[in-house]
């Protein structure tokens, strides 16, 4: 499933550091594909690449999941010195739980932060910071 991509300009948050396994992950995501890695020999999925299955220590490949998922919790963050975060405020940083298995943690956007509950259904679309690196967020599934 190809998720919504949104080209942001000036991107002025940290970027990922440069990470073979990250890498490929963060370069499918600015193509629209989400991944995780499943495990060729017990199915087990993960997040976040790590090149050894943490279940049989198989190799495991990276999949394309949907992108849609359910919140596990999430916080609300009121305050913040640190730009540009500081000018994000308030916003959600969540960990949602994919249909597909693993947890990923995102912001939830687009939406009032006391809007959010445990249990809230999600879809990821990706912020595309640069032609290689694309970032995972969510948005409610409404």
């Amino acid at each position: 499933m190809t998720l919504e991509v949104v080209d942001v300009e000036n991107w002025d948050r940290p970027l990922p550091g440069n990470d073979p396994l990250a890498n490929e992950y963060f370069r499918l995501c600015a193509a629209g594909t989400l991944t995780v890695e499943r495990c060729p020999e017990c199915r087990s999925a993960q997040h976040y690449p790590r090149g050894i299955c943490m279940r049989c220590g198989a190799t495991p490949v990276l999949e394309a999941v949907s992108g849609l998922g359910t919140v596990y919790t999430f916080s609300i963050v009121r305050q913040s010195g640190v730009p540009p975060f500081k000018g994000m405020l308030p916003y959600v940083l969540a960990l949602v739980d994919l249909d597909e298995g693993p947890r990923l943690m995102g912001n939830i956007v687009d939406c009032d932060p006391e809007e959010v509950a445990v249990g809230d259904r999600v879809r990821a679309f990706v912020m595309r910071a640069n032609p290689d690196v694309g970032v995972p967020q969510w948005r409610l599934a409404r």
